[in-house]
């Protein structure tokens, strides 16, 4: 039986029964009514993952355009420029580019930075 996942990922339960089970039929439907159950659950653990994941990005982003905008006010270079300094550094410190800008913008201001859609 196969899971309803929307077409992005698959999966299959297989059941096994012995063909002289007269209750087989009635086993089938009720496993057919799990299955369906946790594809609907499946998909709304999957949609709240994007959620979180979207929201996460959303904030990081605040931080590295804020320290992208903390280097052009320092130096003069395009903001496509500045993106490329800080994937490099933080590439060669093994850091993630995130990890990096929060601590340009905690090191020049004077505490976390927030965005607006964090109120």
């Amino acid at each position: 039986m196969l899971f309803d996942l929307d077409g992005e990922v698959a999966a299959e339960l297989n059941v096994y029964a012995d063909p002289a089970d007269t209750h087989a039929e009635a086993i089938i439907k009720v496993v057919q009514a799990h299955v369906a159950q946790a594809s609907t659950i499946l998909r709304l653990v999957r949609h709240r993952d994007t959620v979180a994941d979207l929201a996460a990005a959303m904030a990081s982003r605040t931080t590295i355009d804020l320290a992208v905008g903390i280097i052009m006010e320092q130096n003069p270079c395009l903001q496509q420029e500045v993106v490329e300094i800080l994937k490099a550094v933080s590439s060669h410190r093994n850091s993630k580019l995130r990890g990096l800008a929060t601590e340009l913008v905690n090191t020049v201001g004077r505490g976390l930075a927030t965005a607006h859609f964090d109120a």
